[in-house]
């Protein structure tokens, strides 16, 4: 599976699985409400995005120190810096749609 194919994979995933929160499902099942269970996934989802952008944007750093002038180098770099800025907005977006789904609904 191709990088393009993963990204837009995970975007999707994004998109559409704060649609599923908004459902409101009245029977629990083993005591935990659907809900509930995906807001707790979404906020552990929320924890490893904000772990994978700092490590991202340090690797990045790391790479643009140790480039020295190489111009294939620095323009990993960049691209490193561009897909963690990516990875930033989807979440950003993922956990905006779930909280206007909220408040509209």
């Amino acid at each position: 599976m191709s990088i393009k194919s993963k990204f837009l994979l995970t975007l999707l995933a994004c998109l559409f699985l704060p649609l599923m929160v908004s459902a409101q499902f009245t029977q629990p099942i083993m005591g935990i409400s659907l809900t509930s269970l995906i807001n707790s996934i979404l906020n552990i989802f929320w924890v490893l995005a904000t772990i994978f952008a700092v490590v991202c944007f340090v690797i990045s750093g790391i790479m643009f120190m140790t480039a020295m002038g190489d111009a294939n180098k620095v323009k990993i770099a960049r691209n490193s810096v561009i897909f963690g800025a990516i990875g930033i907005a989807v979440a950003i977006l993922a956990f905006s749609v779930v909280n206007i789904i909220d408040s509209v609904l």
